[in-house]
């Protein structure tokens, strides 16, 4: 029978199943991952956060592996842990940044550094994990990334983009405990955009086979109404309505002007932050831009010397754009890595990971540009004033937006979790 042949199958296994079914009939294919929710699904009704000019969409750019605050956000010149990179001035009365930072200097005054953060965890793993969650990693519960909170808090502004896009890739940036209907979409190769999301087939041919398999899958649908069949039924349906919106030319950046990607710069992160520019003005809430190689235990000069200059550019650039376009009050742009570097150089010339001080970078979104939140001592060495943790900085995010920080939302088994754990909003900064 097949209620109990499919009863035999693992979840995987259904999957598997349904997503096949689906090409093979309706001849669609759109990238694994995009089962959002509808914001009728989504949404919350708590009360709104006291920030009453809050922000819309976020996009969030993280650094994996560690960058070093010293030679970067805070240099401390004239110190014995100051390094090979001088200081330079910025359009901001006595803040400096790093030379290697000459054109993000010039826009300063659009930027909070927060230069306070200071984090539990010393190992990259359980550090993504806890600057994406607010909590250490448990093995018996996968805590939500950033995106699919805020998804869940807050609905989607678009109905036909989703709640939360990944662009590079974060495990730490899934839905977890708040289930399937939340998961954010990645993508891979941001000018290459959405892959597949296109129809095989006339339309007229698609509808009539959308129709039959409807009519085949109806019984099926109201006999076993489980949540996997809910899911990948919605699935399936706003993939659909996606493909066939004019809202999907906003994955293609390929018709933005020449000048505009030569701003950006010709590779993947500057790219990877003008398809965010462009999904957060067409709705999507959440875009996490990513961008690796920060683990400088050797020759930490060297390495930021490659690493830095594409991040100087598409920084710059995407401030300049988002001003120019008139959506930097309306989108929040945050810069965060596991935790900072030592200050003392190691005898390979790099430094090693150091949770106790760092810097991270806000923008827009109702923060007050050209200033500086807590300090670190003179050698970069520890907190001096303000220290701000994980769960803070994402208790922030979420006061930017007017989102909850502190809604409780609780797991199958009753179990409850919040966006920002313990954390409090650093609202002195808005």
């Amino acid at each position: 029978m097949l209620k109990d042949a499919l009863r035999q199958l693992d979840h995987s296994t259904r999957r598997q199943l349904i997503t096949n079914a689906a090409k093979a009939c309706l001849g669609v294919s759109v990238v694994g991952g995009m089962n959002w929710a509808s914001s009728a699904v989504a949404a919350d009704s708590a009360a709104p956060a006291p920030n009453k000019k809050h922000a819309k969409s976020v996009i969030y750019i993280y650094m994996t592996g560690g960058m070093s605050h010293i030679d970067t956000w805070d240099p401390k010149p004239g110190a014995d842990t100051a390094g090979e990179f001088e200081a330079i001035k910025t359009n901001v009365k006595g803040v400096q940044v790093s030379a290697q930072f000459n054109l993000i200097a010039k826009h300063l005054d659009k930027m909070c550094l927060i230069r306070s953060m200071n984090s539990s965890q010393g190992a990259h793993d359980r550090a993504q994990y806890l600057m994406h969650t607010s909590y250490a990693p448990l093995a018996s519960v996968k805590h939500p990334g950033i995106g699919p909170w805020l998804h869940r808090l807050g609905g989607r502004h678009n109905e036909k983009l989703p709640g939360s896009v990944i662009v590079g890739g974060h495990r730490d940036a899934s839905a977890g405990v708040l289930g399937s209907a939340f998961e954010p979409i990645t993508i891979g190769n941001p000018q290459a955009g959405l892959q597949n999301a296109k129809l095989r087939m006339s339309d007229s041919e698609f509808e009539h086979r959308r129709g039959l398999l409807n009519s085949l899958d109806q019984s099926f649908r109201t006999r076993y109404p489980q949540d996997a069949v809910t899911t990948y039924t919605r699935f399936y349906q706003e993939a659909v309505d996606l493909i066939k919106s004019e809202d999907v030319k906003a994955f293609d950046i390929s018709g933005e002007p020449q000048a505009v990607k030569a701003a950006y710069g010709a590779n993947n992160f500057g790219m990877g932050l003008l398809l965010a520019r462009r999904l957060v003005e067409h709705g999507v809430r959440y875009v996490e831009v990513t961008i690796g190689g920060w683990d400088t235990h050797q020759e930490n000069f060297d390495a930021l010397e490659t690493r830095l200059p594409p991040v100087n550019q598409g920084i710059a650039a995407l401030l300049d754009d988002l001003s120019k376009k008139g959506l930097l009050n309306d989108v929040l742009v945050a810069q965060a890595s596991d935790f900072g570097r030592t200050p003392r150089i190691n005898e390979r010339n790099g430094r090693d990971h150091y949770p106790r001080v760092f810097t991270t970078m806000l923008a827009g979104g109702g923060v007050k540009g050209g200033q500086v939140y807590g300090a670190s001592d003179d050698k970069g060495a520890a907190v001096k004033d303000n220290p701000v943790t994980p769960q803070d900085f994402n208790a922030t995010i979420a006061y930017a937006l007017g989102l909850p920080h502190d809604k409780q939302v609780f797991s199958k088994i009753g179990r409850p979790f919040t966006l920002a754990d313990q954390g409090k909003p650093v609202t002195a900064i808005f």
